[in-house]
Parts: structure tokens; C-alpha cells; sequence
């Protein structure tokens, strides 16, 4: 796989994941585009991609134990209690 498709994988991946758009459907668009690029490339670039990403997963996995925060949700907006004076639940 030459390394301009590793890039285009790469977008690819980026781009799937903040679109929520499925694999071929994102495919299919650059098709239009005049990129043909077969699921096949994208599934050996991605499984690269995995191998490459891996120790810096493996690094946040490690090192966010130790910090102040965990993205733990704790601003919780109570909607559905009774207060008064309060009409309904919206």
C-alpha cells in the first residue's frame, strides 16, 4: 500500500468516526470523486493504523489513572424531579 493510500485510509478512518457514516457508504462518495479505493485497502490500512496507534493507546491507558480528572460526568441536570412551584418537567 503506498503511503498516499495510508493517508487516504487514515482520513477515511478520522472521517468515520466523526460523521458516523458507515465504511462503504464514505467509499462509495469518493468513488463519485474519482477515487476508487477498494474495502479491502481500507481494512489492511486501518489494521496498520492500529499497529502504529497502539503504544499511544497503551500510554493514555496508562497515565490516566493517574490524573486529576475522568471525564466522569458529574454536572448532572436533574430534569426529572418534583420541585415546587414547578410545573411539569420540561
Amino acid at each position: 500500500m503506498g503511503r498516499n493510500a495510508l493517508g487516504q485510509v487514515f482520513h477515511l478512518s478520522t472521517h468515520r468516526y466523526f460523521t458516523y457514516r458507515p465504511t462503504e457508504r464514505l467509499l462509495a462518495s469518493w468513488r463519485l470523486l474519482g477515487l476508487d479505493l477498494a474495502a479491502g485497502t481500507v481494512t489492511d490500512g486501518l489494521q496498520r493504523l492500529e499497529t502504529l496507534l497502539r503504544p499511544i493507546y497503551e500510554a493514555i491507558k496508562q497515565r490516566n489513572p493517574r490524573g486529576d480528572l475522568h471525564q466522569g460526568d458529574e454536572t448532572r441536570w436533574r430534569i426529572f424531579v418534583l420541585l415546587e412551584g414547578k410545573e411539569g418537567y420540561g
